[in-house]
């Protein structure tokens, strides 16, 4: 079969080649659509494979279910629910509130060794809320439980405790 083309002022606006794929703005489409421009799609959009993303990308609202991978930079707004795990290769930064809700464990962990921080760029705290104890330390040195009670361990030996009431041991 041949190649369908529909143009527009003389150059070529839609390809259909003799496989069955769609070109727009490209006359040599690589799959089964291939977009070579800007594209919007207004309403919602279902990916039921995989979405790779190439450079800077912003997107307004955002519904992941199942694993996502972002190896470049992925600019959010608005409303965003990640379901499933979520890998970043590079950097994140989240202006504003970030909020993680779970019912497994939630970790931040750095592949290279390097230090993974929890920083306020203002005043503001950085608040650590739990119905159950928050452990701080890799060695499990650092402790404040469930009560509020804060205790520091060195080799399994308790140096200090800091009750909820304010008593120290």
């Amino acid at each position: 079969g041949q190649d369908l083309t529909l143009s527009t002022g003389g150059s070529a606006a839609v390809t259909v080649d003799s496989t069955g794929q769609v070109g727009i703005g490209t006359t040599t489409p690589g799959k089964t659509l291939d977009v070579t421009g800007t594209a919007r799609v207004s309403g919602a959009t279902t990916l039921s494979s995989t979405l790779d993303v190439t450079g800077a990308t912003t997107l307004a609202s955002v519904g992941v279910t199942g694993a996502a991978t972002v190896g470049g930079t992925l600019g959010v707004t608005g409303a965003t629910t990640l379901t499933g795990d979520v890998t970043m290769s590079n950097d994140l930064t989240v202006s504003g509130a970030l909020t993680v809700t779970s019912d497994a464990a939630v970790s931040l962990t750095s592949a290279s060794g390097s230090d993974v921080s929890l920083t306020s760029a203002g005043t503001g705290d950085i608040v650590l809320t739990s119905t159950d104890d928050i452990t701080l330390d890799a060695a499990d040195d650092v402790t404040i439980d469930a009560a509020g009670a804060l205790s520091l361990e060195q080799g399994g030996t308790s140096i200090l405790s800091w009750t909820d009431t304010g008593a120290v041991t």
